[in-house]
């Protein structure tokens, strides 16, 4: 969600299987990407995460996100439209 709000465009990844093995780390675009949440805290952590990514080198300390590759995407959540509340 920092990533989205900073006005980026993909995030850097793991990706892994359902089973839990890694099968690639790639750059993968938000809009590719759905959320368990629906809704987030706009929390400390948020915001910490928030301010790392206004910079190259902060979001270079970032470590990856970690995403499972399936097709069933049934109570997920667009990464694009999930709320963050204050």
């Amino acid at each position: 969600m920092a990533a989205r709000e900073s006005g980026l465009s993909r995030v850097y990844a793991e990706v892994f299987d359902t089973e839990g093995r890694l099968l690639r780390r790639q750059f993968i675009p938000l809009e590719e990407l759905y959320s368990p949440k629906a809704q987030i805290s706009q929390d400390a952590r948020y915001l910490r995460i928030y301010a790392a990514m206004q910079t190259a080198q902060g979001r270079g300390r970032m470590p990856p996100i970690a995403g499972i590759e399936t097709d069933d995407i049934t109570g997920f959540t667009p990464l694009l439209r999930v709320i963050i509340s204050p």
